[in-house]
């Protein structure tokens, strides 16, 4: 069973500010769609951390773009933050995540990304 604390989709603009969230699952989970959101003075913990979780795993996603997540706590959690995609024909995209100012940050996880340069100019790397 999901018991995601806060679990963001198809949104726009969300911010969640000086909140404390203990969960048994995502203490907030970014899904596909979800645009300028930011996590600010968040207390984390027990919990998996802050996700942005299931790139690629259903058809048709939208992108995640502008992402920031600064000044947040983690506590006894077995993820601090992390960003995780699934392999599939279709591929997730999420850019301009920024993370700042993570206390207690340990389990760092940047699980099966593929990373590829968009620009017009510049290396290919993964």
């Amino acid at each position: 069973q999901n018991t995601d604390g806060i679990h963001i989709r198809r949104s726009d603009g969300v911010n969640i500010l000086n909140t404390e969230i203990k969960t048994c699952d995502d203490c907030v989970s970014i899904r596909d769609g979800s645009k300028i959101l930011v996590i600010n003075g968040v207390t984390c913990g027990p919990g998996h951390g802050i996700s942005i979780v299931s790139l690629e795993l259903f058809k048709n996603e939208k992108p995640i773009d502008g992402v920031t997540i600064k000044n947040c706590t983690m506590t006894n959690t077995s993820n601090s933050v992390r960003i995780k995609s699934w392999p599939s024909v279709e591929p997730g995209t999420c850019s301009n995540i920024h993370f700042e100012d993570i206390m207690h940050c340990e389990n760092v996880e940047l699980a099966d990304i593929e990373i590829m340069h968009s620009g017009s100019t510049g290396t290919v790397v993964s």
